[in-house]
């Protein structure tokens, strides 16, 4: 039995138990303050065959030569990164120039930001990314670090996280719109609120340190915080008022940070970051259960803000595996090409990269049934061709419409009973090294 299309559920009965979960689900175990940890063979095998064909998405997808002329690969479905803003002053070959510049990437972070659905929440996708870029271009730490984690499971894999004493507002239920931040959350501080968070080093020794540490908050009044950092040195500090998002910045070396808000009731507090001071920096934005339509609620001004104070030298969005009947695909379009324009108009040094819907597949009668997700994914393409952006088509290299299916037989993926397919963690890490693949081979292709 195949469903054609997700727009198609709209032919299921109001009371149906179908309901959007998180893909990550299945990809984490249940403990939620240290998270799920790769296991050494895991990600030893994963990442000893690296760019081999190690999944099954790859039996489907095929390759193209990389040596093919750009217009012959924009009219075939291709597993290759499709640069739709070819000879625009932020193509991608803009964003491939400041990776390997080797004088700049020394001094100054390439900021690299994953924005997307439950496909990536959670750390899915940017993990493995964020490892392999680092080890190659340099650079350490998990960066970007919401107050407390924002996905359902409530923790994010590479962080150990505890925070008490935070009130979460999420983009769909926020109380005021003007105050969301990139990833669709802002956070207020109760009276002595506070966060312990230190990136895992068995899960990648990378995020074992840094050697910066940021705070990002919007405040009218005085905030006071208390910083200890490393288990050892206990500072306070004072973070004027100011217009727009403040940041404090402390360049120190950096294993664990313990935060406490002495004053700051009326703050708004976004994240923390770990970073380093030069080689690749990653943060993952994503949020469950986005379709991307929240990108039109953050304002303009707070955009501009984050822009200022965090630039971005590459977003990478991914959204669709969850649209429904809430919107069509037309109106999906018009809205997400707003979004677009507004994010390249308040970020204009700014290279985007628009990743498509992944594979679908849900458990209804009793089988599993694959989702075809064709008419998205070529909305999608329409919508980064529109917008001159590079666009990767991540249904076609997972093998298309029966891509998840197959995945849950080879073991890298699960469908419970009237609920949407979940990715495993070898299906994460899989995506992950396919996107590797490609974007290698359009850095062989845009890179100049």
């Amino acid at each position: 039995m195949v469903i054609g299309g997700l727009f198609l559920l709209s032919f299921l009965p109001e009371t149906s138990f179908l309901r959007p979960v998180s893909l990550v689900d299945e990809v984490f175990g249940p403990e939620k303050t240290t998270g799920y940890r790769f296991q050494n063979d895991d990600i030893a095998n994963a990442l000893d065959e690296e760019l081999a064909s190690i999944s099954a998405m790859e039996e489907v997808g095929g390759q193209i030569s990389a040596t093919q002329r750009y217009d012959d690969v924009e009219q075939l479905n291709s597993n290759q990164i499709i640069d739709y803003g070819a000879s625009t002053t932020t193509d991608i070959s803009s964003f491939f120039r400041k990776l390997t510049n080797e004088k700049t990437i020394a001094k100054q972070p390439v900021r690299i930001a994953v924005m997307g659905d439950s496909y990536f929440a959670a750390d899915a996708f940017s993990a493995l990314l964020r490892d392999r870029l680092q080890t190659q271009y340099g650079g350490s730490g998990v960066g970007y670090i919401s107050m407390i984690p924002t996905n359902k499971k409530g923790y994010r894999p590479p962080v150990f996280h505890l925070a008490n004493g935070w009130t979460k507002h999420r983009m769909d239920t926020p109380s005021d719109k003007e105050q969301i931040g990139l990833d669709g959350h802002y956070f207020k501080a109760q009276p002595r609120a506070n966060a312990y968070v230190y990136g895992l080093k068995n899960y990648s020794s990378r995020l074992a340190w840094g050697d910066r540490f940021s705070l990002y908050v919007a405040n009218q009044l005085p905030v006071s915080i208390a910083l200890t950092t490393n288990e050892e040195d206990r500072q306070i500090y004072s973070i004027p008022p100011a217009d727009g998002l403040n940041h404090l910045q402390i360049n120190t070396h950096v294993e664990s940070v313990r935060l406490e808000v002495l004053q700051g009731d009326e703050a708004t507090f976004y994240a923390m970051a770990i970073d380093s001071k030069g080689g690749v920096c990653i943060d993952d934005l994503s949020v469950d259960e986005a379709t991307g339509l929240h990108l039109n609620d953050i304002s303009t001004e707070m955009l501009a803000n984050f822009n200022r104070v965090r630039p971005y030298d590459l977003v990478i969005l991914q959204y669709g595996s969850l649209l429904s009947k809430r919107i069509s695909l037309e109106e999906y379009k018009q809205a997400m090409g707003e979004a677009l324009r507004k994010l390249k108009h308040t970020m204009p040094h700014t290279t985007f990269l628009l990743i498509s819907a992944g594979s679908q597949a849900i458990h209804w009668q009793d089988k599993v049934a694959s989702v075809s997700m064709e008419q998205v994914v070529e909305c999608q393409r329409q919508i980064a061709k529109e917008n001159q952006i590079a666009y990767w088509n991540l249904y076609y290299t997972m093998g298309g419409e029966d891509g998840l299916k197959k995945l849950v037989q080879a073991g890298q993926a699960s469908v419970s009973p009237n609920e949407m397919g979940r990715i495993g963690s070898t299906g994460s890490i899989n995506i992950a090294l396919q996107f590797l693949k490609s974007l290698n081979e359009a850095q062989l292709r845009y890179g100049k």
